[in-house]
């Protein structure tokens, strides 16, 4: 003996006759001829071996079978329709987590505030940000971005470094230090000179001067 195993398209369309009131009604709301809806009931009742609805005179209205399949149909044909209109939403919209990395000043000035605007956008997504300067490992650290102030290209692999902005930096003392210290005169004279530079562990970092 064979179970008759109805599809699940038919089962709808028979929901939405129902929901709609009618053939014609459900018809329009679909988008298609009456015909394609007959047809479809029509299946449905073949594979069921039941009547489903009635048709007299041009109209059309469930059997108490196809109101007492209907009804505990519905609920489950309205889950399967939110389960899919949730995977067609979610394949738009942004989501996930998106980890970052820059030095501290970087972090603060330059990513924070579009961290704001771009989370605002997508709310869906997390940031986290790792603020440092030392030599990370995006891929076995699960980086997807890392912004680095930074002169030497990278070696061959199959990252991407693109140029963001030129950087132009400086030296810069208090007039104590100066009074105390005297002010250099010559690139030479620095060496004489104390010096505070944010660093990373385990970073080496060689200033270039250019400039008599």
């Amino acid at each position: 003996m064979t179970t008759a195993k109805p599809r699940l398209a038919e089962l709808s369309i028979l929901v939405d006759v129902a929901e709609a009131g009618s053939v014609a009604a459900a018809a329009r709301r679909l988008g298609v001829p009456k015909s394609t809806i007959g047809r479809a009931v029509h299946r449905l009742e073949e594979e069921l071996g039941a009547v489903l609805l009635q048709r007299k005179a041009g109209t059309h209205a469930l059997t108490d079978t196809g109101r007492a399949l209907v009804s505990r149909a519905a609920p489950h044909v309205a889950a399967l329709r939110d389960v899919t209109h949730s995977v067609a939403h979610k394949q738009t919209e942004v989501q996930g987590v998106l980890r970052l990395t820059a030095p501290a000043d970087l972090a603060e000035l330059v990513l924070a505030p579009l961290v704001v605007a771009f989370t605002t956008l997508h709310p869906a997504v997390s940031v986290e940000v790792d603020a440092t300067i030392r030599v990370v490992d995006l891929v076995s650290e699960g980086f997807d971005l890392a912004l680095r102030v930074a002169r030497a290209r990278l070696p061959s692999s199959s990252l991407v470094m693109t140029k963001l902005a030129r950087l132009d930096l400086g030296l810069y003392a208090s007039p104590t230090y100066v009074a105390r210290r005297g002010l250099p005169k010559r690139a030479q004279d620095l060496a004489a000179h104390a010096a505070v530079i944010l660093m990373g562990r385990g970073v080496r970092m060689d200033l270039v001067l250019e400039g008599p």
